[in-house]
């Protein structure tokens, strides 16, 4: 059984999409992908890389924030949520 692809053309409607689970999507070609979380090895990279960034950034002292999976990137007609990005200060009171 093959399901229809979910076209998504605007951010508000991802952001308002609901398909009555917890599973996460990402946009590409205005297609809902569904990203399955990490598991074991993944998830110890990303806690490393979390861990990594925190301290340099503290280190340097610079204004920025290191996060996991929960910030969005836009880029183009792609939606993405990276495991881990580093976002300013300043965009982190937005979220």
């Amino acid at each position: 059984m093959t399901k229809t692809p979910i076209k998504i053309s605007t951010l508000e409607e991802y952001i308002n999409f609901d398909d009555g689970t917890d599973k996460r999507y990402e946009i590409e070609d205005e297609v809902l992908v569904e990203m399955p979380p990490g598991t074991g090895k993944h998830e110890a990279i990303i806690t490393l890389l979390l861990v990594r960034f925190f301290l340099e950034i503290q280190k340097i002292g610079l204004p920025l924030q290191p996060r996991p999976n929960g910030t969005e990137v836009l880029t183009n007609k792609q939606l993405r949520r990276p495991d881990v990005c580093v976002i300013t200060n300043e965009q982190a009171k937005r979220y």
